[in-house]
């Protein structure tokens, strides 16, 4: 590794995002390009962005033409089109917001173990170990999630150490976060050293703890959603002598 990898590549407290700061950070040098091409959250969102723009502009043109028939039905079914117009096209900037970049996410979040679990013909599913501590009680979670593409940097195999960067969200009556959204960090780089320094950088226990659960537990790798993430119990968190990692 490079004198500028090994300053550039590091894992530490991190930036402030939505009102915290992440205790375990995996600063490097993000390649825009590569974040472009793989981040697929990035890409999830941008479809979705999309699609509500579409559905803005259908109902503003039928609003607009059930407003041209008057009659007092027309009107009252042009402005409830109008208000779903407005609405999507509100929720369309909120997501294009939140977005920000394809190299947004790769830049925040906390640092966290990932691994290869399944292989098929739809994609590779990665299994993550995360801690989902808000309060004082400690939580951990199970993440699966499903990419169609992995970037060459890793090797295409069941146990491939994959690092992630985790943004987490919580429910209101939530004490821990219960949904988070996984990036890798190889959507942000080629180099192989720079994902061997973020490997290094994350707890052998929790390395440990991951492969342990690819055989404890089964459900079946799909797109970031809040159901994919299972919440371990206080047992099993012991088992894996995660209480003290």
């Amino acid at each position: 590794m490079s004198n500028d990898e090994k300053e550039s590549a590091y894992a530490d407290i991190g930036p402030q995002f939505m009102g915290s700061y992440a205790e375990r950070h995996f600063y490097y040098d993000v390649d825009a390009n590569l974040a472009k091409r793989y981040n697929e959250n990035y890409k999830k969102m941008q479809r979705f962005a999309m699609r509500a723009l579409i559905i803005a502009l259908i109902t503003g043109v039928l609003s607009i033409w059930l407003y041209s028939l008057g009659g007092i039905w027309f009107i009252l079914l042009g402005a409830i089109t109008t208000l779903i117009s407005i609405a999507t096209i509100v929720l369309a900037i909120l997501v294009f917001k939140r977005l920000g970049s394809p190299t947004a996410l790769l830049k925040r979040g906390v640092l966290n173990a990932g691994i290869i679990s399944q292989i098929d013909s739809d994609g590779i599913g990665i299994l993550v170990l995360a801690e989902t501590t808000r309060a004082e009680e400690v939580h951990w979670g199970l993440c699966s999630i499903k990419i169609k593409e992995l970037p060459s940097v890793h090797e295409k195999k069941i146990g491939e150490k994959v690092p992630v960067t985790c943004v987490f969200s919580s429910d209101s009556g939530f004490n821990y976060n219960n949904a988070v959204t996984p990036s890798l960090i190889a959507w942000g780089t080629s180099s192989r050293d720079v994902i061997q320094k973020a490997i290094d950088q994350i707890d052998k226990v929790e390395w440990e703890a991951l492969s342990q659960s690819i055989d404890r537990y089964d459900f079946k790798p799909e797109y970031s959603e809040p159901e994919q993430l299972k919440q371990l119990t206080l047992k099993e968190i012991v088992e894996l002598k995660l209480y003290n990692a």
